[in-house]
């Protein structure tokens, strides 16, 4: 993959563009996804939501769950793609209710702008600096933190 030379001087990948194969990275988490209901099954992340939120609450901190949106191609990486994407963001909201917790959702769809990512799921210098100021605008406009 190009390398380019990001603002912060180290290096930095260009966006991720359609036909990049996935990376061993992404075909390791493919093979780990294969059984997306024991994956959703498995993580800690829906378990203790509601306790940690009940944590934060009783000393006063505001909890702001954050759903990373994912490049477009994640989906391919998924065994059946944007319906086993769906039923986690389902669970998600779900889970992010009931735990009372505000949940920060930049892209609806859970998809993110393709060209603000270096691979599948992490941003790009570009990318970082979108979901910043989207995170900064939420806490901003729900009274989270002063402007």
């Amino acid at each position: 993959m190009t390398r380019l030379r990001a603002a912060s001087g180290r290096a930095a990948r260009a966006p991720w563009a359609a036909g990049t194969p996935l990376s061993a990275w992404e075909r390791s988490r493919r093979q780990r996804f294969e059984d997306f209901d024991g994956v959703l099954r498995k993580t800690l992340l829906f378990d203790h939501l509601t306790d940690f939120a009940r944590y934060c609450h009783q000393h006063g901190i505001e909890l702001v769950l954050l759903n990373n949106p994912v490049h477009p191609f994640f989906l391919q990486v998924l065994p059946h793609e944007r319906q086993d994407y769906d039923r986690y963001l389902a669970r998600l909201r779900q889970t992010a209710a009931q735990a009372h917790a505000y949940l920060f959702e930049p892209a609806p769809d859970g998809i993110g702008p393709p060209d603000l990512y270096g691979d599948t799921v992490h941003h790009d210098d570009a990318g970082g600096a979108w979901l910043t100021a989207q995170l900064a605008d939420y806490l901003i406009d729900n009274h989270l933190i002063a402007r």
